[in-house]
């Protein structure tokens, strides 16, 4: 075999096992806001989903919301809310100002999802990802509990919250 084959060999296997193909790679779907969602669900934390333990300082009936200013005119101003759920998942999503916050927080289909578990005084959450150049991936980020919140989180009380997590 040439050379010019074994590297043109070589290039497509390493481009099908890439994410530069993601027709044959594609890990997720798009839902119909646009928000990703795993194919196949591979979070770690969701093979022994943690759930809720009375002492437990997060509330499901509760939004947690933190808000940041960024010197892009575009996202200016911004707010960002974690919803949790007794079994484990949560929902993260920036809130739009012209939509009702109720609204949006009930949006399952809109928004970051993930699992979560609650060690000691922190809280751990996985959260599937999409970025420009890959095909999905889980990151996971530990965060401080802070008496009845989350470090660089506000604690607010949302009436009406509605749904059940399907990721």
């Amino acid at each position: 075999m040439g050379w010019k084959k074994m590297v043109s060999i070589t290039l497509t296997v390493i481009a099908i096992h890439s994410c530069c193909i993601p027709v044959l790679q594609k890990k997720f779907y798009t839902t119909e806001y646009g928000s990703y969602r795993p194919i196949k669900s591979k979070f770690t934390l969701g093979k022994n989903p943690y759930y809720l333990k009375k002492e437990d300082f997060i509330q499901t009936d509760y939004i947690y919301q933190s808000s940041f200013t960024m010197d892009i005119p575009e996202k200016k101003d911004y707010t960002t809310f974690l919803r949790f759920f007794e079994n484990g998942r949560y929902l993260s999503n920036v809130l739009k100002k012209d939509i009702s916050p109720l609204e949006q927080y009930n949006n399952l289909k809109k928004g970051g999802v993930g699992y979560y578990k609650i060690e000691g005084d922190k809280i751990i959450l996985e959260e599937f990802v999409v970025g420009a150049h890959d095909c999905g991936r889980y990151d996971i980020y530990s965060f401080k509990i802070l008496k009845d919140s989350i470090e660089g989180y506000s604690k607010v009380k949302a009436e009406g919250l509605t749904g059940i997590p399907d990721w």
